[in-house]
């Protein structure tokens, strides 16, 4: 994956979780995400998610919606 794609990867996700939560702790709602992955928590990871977002993963062909 080429870096622009990778800088874009970045900031799409960090724009979905940013309105995840209030607009003054988007770090508590970043925060929080990294603490349900790691702990594999999905139904806090995935709360945490806006309804627009789009999942890009590492692979090409791992997208969801």
């Amino acid at each position: 994956m080429s870096l622009s794609a990778r800088l874009l990867l970045c900031i799409i996700l960090f724009a979905g979780l940013a309105r995840a939560g209030s607009p003054t702790q988007p770090a508590q709602v970043l925060d929080n995400f990294h603490t349900a992955a790691a702990q594999a928590d999905t139904d806090t990871y995935l709360s945490l998610l806006t309804r627009d977002m789009v999942f890009m993963g590492t692979d090409g062909s791992a997208l969801g919606r």
